[in-house]
């Protein structure tokens, strides 16, 4: 099952975002430790793990996911499921969509981000990080 764990403009603070955009890029590698695959999406208004789950305690990956983007961040996992929102499932399509073509950006039809999806997804298959789902999700997203 797919979930994704994100943190926007919509649901945190400037300078949290700005603190989870130089996450180190070894995060995705911490996140395949408990999961299938992972895909980080961090840009300067967003941030976006992308994993992919057994589906069986969800909120327990949730809090993983947490737990490890506060040990490579250093924002206490507090304030990070404070500022954050969780999607599973079918969302997780739905939301990847939005955020490719624009729609969850800052200003509504920006284009850069779309690069940003690829290049996710390009750094996640260097460091072997992501799964068949996570594969043609992003894929997609990114046609």
């Amino acid at each position: 099952m797919l979930l994704c764990v994100t943190a926007n403009h919509k649901t945190a603070p400037f300078d949290l975002l700005e603190r989870l955009s130089r996450t180190p890029e070894d995060l995705a590698g911490s996140l395949t430790a408990s999961t299938r695959g992972a895909v980080v999406l961090a840009t300067c208004n967003r941030f976006e793990a992308y994993v992919d789950v057994d589906g069986l305690a969800v909120d327990a990956d949730i809090e993983c996911v947490l737990a490890a983007v506060a040990a490579h961040s250093g924002i206490p996992a507090d304030a990070l499921r404070d500022a954050s929102a969780a999607h599973t499932g079918t969302r997780v399509v739905e939301h990847l969509f939005a955020v490719a073509s624009g729609l969850e950006s800052v200003v509504s039809g920006e284009g850069e981000i779309a690069g940003q999806v690829r290049r996710a997804l390009a750094s996640a298959r260097t460091q072997g990080t992501t799964s068949p789902e996570l594969e043609r999700l992003f894929q997609r997203a990114s046609e």
